[in-house]
């Protein structure tokens, strides 16, 4: 049995890389975050009536012509429906304003009560993101790639962070906080240091689990309506790779029947269904976390304490 007190250990950040991101999940996500589902369809051949236009084969990979209505002076005009209708589509909605191509109101203007979505609440990369999601709404030959990857860019910008509710700062003293972050147990210890450098040790494997530059966590997620989506990393965080991490420790370490990652839902099935029992698992557990200790330096790191065997 090996019973062990570490301090955060020195990573190399010379393999600093930014994140990637799918940005048809991305997409996906965000469309139904900002409320476009609330209005617009994504089934073939949908014939319910909804505010605004339905957008299965509205932006294949060819782009189409589509029929609008220019707000300014009422003419009827043809357009292509291509990214820049798209983007312009959100900015200024209500200068070009679709006509319906399905019944049963076909050949009918939609009112013109679309929200703009300025960049600073919906960036670049995530109105692209949703024009590669709408792309895969097409069928076979005219359909976008289901899986388009791009470096993750700065998130919505933030004009003063702390006017922020939601974001966690770290200012002259390193702060201790859990968090449900993605890629971590619900257990883990994220920690933000002075110097911009965060790291999270969880317990699920007695290890860190997530490096990251930048801002330290952000709960807006968690505290909007019934907190049901995981919290994120901070204002501009940049992740460092852990492929070449130091291991803290020889033997195997799962923990997951208690201290499982967030949103894996098959571990959490298993946990709640499975045919072991949790007391008997508990016995069989080859680590324990016994705690942590706040650093004595406003600026240093925390000692994080388990057994492991």
């Amino acid at each position: 049995m090996i019973v062990r007190s570490v301090s955060f250990l020195a990573l190399a950040t010379t393999g600093l890389s930014a994140a990637e991101v799918d940005l048809v999940k991305l997409g996906k996500e965000t469309f139904n975050a900002v409320g476009c589902a609330e209005c617009h369809s994504e089934i073939k051949d949908d014939t319910s009536v909804k505010t605004g236009p339905g957008l299965y084969g509205l932006f294949p990979t060819t782009p189409r012509k589509r029929d609008i209505i220019e707000a300014g002076e009422n003419h009827k005009h043809t357009i292509t429906a291509d990214y820049a209708y798209f983007n312009k589509s959100l900015r200024s909605p209500n200068t070009e304003v679709a006509i319906s191509e399905v019944a049963p109101t076909k050949g009918t203007t939609f009112l013109p009560v679309m929200p703009a979505y300025p960049e600073t609440f919906l960036n670049a990369q995530k109105a692209k993101a949703i024009f590669h999601y709408l792309q895969t709404l097409n069928d076979d030959g005219l359909r976008g790639p289901s899986k388009v990857m791009a470096e993750l860019k700065e998130g919505t910008v933030v004009k003063d962070i702390h006017e922020n509710p939601t974001e966690i700062l770290v200012t002259d003293r390193t702060r201790i906080f859990r968090a449900r972050i993605p890629g971590s147990s619900a257990r883990a210890v994220h920690v933000g240091h002075p110097s911009g450098l965060n790291y999270a040790f969880d317990p699920r494997n007695m290890t860190i689990s997530k490096v990251w530059w930048g801002g330290f966590l952000n709960l807006k997620n968690e505290m909007s309506g019934r907190g049901n989506n995981p919290s994120t990393l901070g204002n501009k965080a940049r992740e460092v790779s852990l492929s070449n991490q130091p291991k803290l420790h020889d033997e195997p370490v799962d923990l997951s029947f208690k201290s499982p990652l967030i949103n894996d839902g098959k571990t959490i099935e298993n946990n709640l269904w499975g045919d072991e029992e949790f007391i008997d698992q508990l016995k069989k557990a080859n680590a324990q976390f016994i705690g942590y200790d706040y650093p004595s330096d406003p600026k240093g790191h925390p000692t994080f304490h388990y057994r492991v065997g």
